[in-house]
């Protein structure tokens, strides 16, 4: 771990202000002494009485002087330099990211992705050797436990022993939770792309194509990735029966806010589901998406104003689309500007089938103070443990009754982000014009669109064949 630098500014800063407290303290105390000396009428303390106060008093004074010099020349500073929330509403401070893990293992590469060869292995073993069980029979992790060296993972690899072996994927499988990227500010990407895999659901083929098509999009695009097993997250959630399939929403959210803790200078994390392929890898999101205008958004029907989040909700988006630093008092504010320049910290897309819905299969976060605020209240075991129906509750709560965080989302039309795998609209051979069909069905993926997700795909059993079909038409 890196130690920390000393902060001498601080220490020094701390001196000042103890030596001008015992100045005054003896200050105190001299004149008490003075005044008792005084009493006895002798001349030699009367003298003291007189002069003493005078040069202390100099003294303290020079002290404050400089005590006033240094302050001001600290809040100047902390302004000019970006040290302090006294800067405009543009460049708000922003706490410092939070690791689950408390040793880290730091890469240079933003392509932050799993050994998925290790998949059978993984399957094999399983959580109740990945991980301890705990005093309450749930599954926990030593979050304080250090990493393998290089040479004990090569010695562990180089083994023949079952025990050593089995011993090598397991450290592999925890240590990947603590990569973080390390490049500067200026090496840093833009934008991430946040994906999680599954080693139980998945087969293998499908999970290297799915991994695969990410790294192509961020190499292309040069953008950063993050990629991580489902698994890795059972420690830190609350629900832990492993008799059903692992519940993916809650660890989405906990996801990307590692991944803003692993890539702490982007400004974009767009989260895409495994049961999602980026069907064209030559389209870069800030011309794509930013590059929109808020009334290119408003007349195309792109976003959803004045609207609920969910089917009978009780509280609606905003009517419009501000610009940053805008007054969301001012109705009348009619200026066009590109989507880079809109205030919105969140953008969800809107789902109708089945149900009106928020799509929590691709969606959009800036990291900023409200992205964050959401996913550390998100994050919440208090909040996540409450009963919930489903995700689509549980985020459409925040939403609702968190004005700040409605006024941070971006409710867009689910095509935008993401096309939906439909068995008869989505075929080549189907000719009519699907932007003529009801809400809902004009979502559905047609060739050519950016991104397909394959809805049910589990429940149907039909996961593997489609990512294996239209892995093959990726526009390359």
């Amino acid at each position: 771990m890196i130690p920390k630098k000393k902060n001498h500014t601080k220490n020094n800063f701390v001196a000042l202000v103890k030596s001008w407290f015992l100045a005054v303290q003896e200050e105190g105390e001299l004149l008490i002494f003075d005044k008792e000396m005084s009493s006895s009428g002798s001349d030699d303390n009367k003298y003291n009485k007189k002069k003493r106060p005078l040069w202390k008093m100099l003294s303290i004074f020079a002290i404050s002087l400089t005590l006033v010099i240094y302050l001001t020349s600290f809040v100047y500073s902390s302004i000019m330099n970006g040290d302090s929330s006294l800067r405009s509403e543009k460049s708000k401070y922003v706490p410092r990211t939070k690791g689950l893990y408390f040793h880290e293992i730091k890469q240079h590469s933003p392509l932050i992705f799993p050994a998925v060869e290790q998949q059978p292995a993984l399957k094999t073993v399983g959580l109740k050797v990945l991980f301890t069980k705990g005093t309450q029979g749930n599954y926990v992790v030593n979050v304080d436990q250090k990493p393998m060296t290089e040479k004990q993972l090569k010695v562990l690899k180089a083994s023949e022993d079952t025990n050593d072996k089995t011993l090598f994927i397991k450290n592999q499988f925890l240590d990947h939770g603590r990569l973080v990227y390390d490049g500067s500010k200026r090496e840093s990407p833009k934008t991430v792309i946040v994906t999680l895999v599954d080693f139980d659901t998945y087969g293998l083929d499908s999970t290297v194509k799915i991994v695969q098509n990410r790294v192509d999009y961020a190499q292309q695009q040069g953008y950063g990735l993050y990629v991580r097993w489902v698994q890795e997250f059972v420690p830190f959630l609350q629900d832990q029966d492993l008799n059903k399939p692992i519940n993916h929403d809650f660890a989405k959210f906990i996801m990307m806010r590692q991944a803003m803790h692993s890539f702490p200078h982007a400004e974009n994390f767009w989260f895409i589901d495994k049961s999602g392929l980026i069907m064209d890898i030559k389209v870069n999101l800030e011309t794509y998406f930013f590059d929109l205008t808020n009334k290119e958004m408003i007349e195309n029907n792109l976003v959803f104003l004045n609207s609920p989040v969910i089917q009978d909700g009780s509280i609606n988006t905003h009517s419009n689309i501000w610009k940053k630093n805008a007054k969301l008092s001012d109705t009348t504010d009619n200026s066009v500007f590109k989507l880079q320049d809109a205030k919105f910290s969140m953008v969800f897309a809107k789902q109708f089938l089945p149900i009106e819905n928020l799509d929590t299969s691709s969606f959009l976060m800036r990291n900023d103070l409200y992205s964050q605020a959401f996913l550390d209240y998100f994050g919440d075991p208090l909040y996540r443990q409450y009963g919930w129906q489903s995700i689509q509750q549980a985020l459409s709560h925040i939403f609702e009754w968190h004005p700040h965080m409605m006024r941070s989302l971006l409710l867009i039309r689910e095509k935008v982000l993401g096309s939906y795998y439909h068995p008869e609209l989505s075929l080549k051979t189907y000719k009519d014009e699907i932007n003529e069909l009801e809400v809902g069905k004009n979502d559905a993926y047609r060739p050519g669109d950016f991104i397909i997700k394959f809805r049910d795909c589990l429940r149907l059993k039909t996961c593997n064949s489609l990512l294996t079909e239209y892995y093959n038409e990726i526009s390359k």
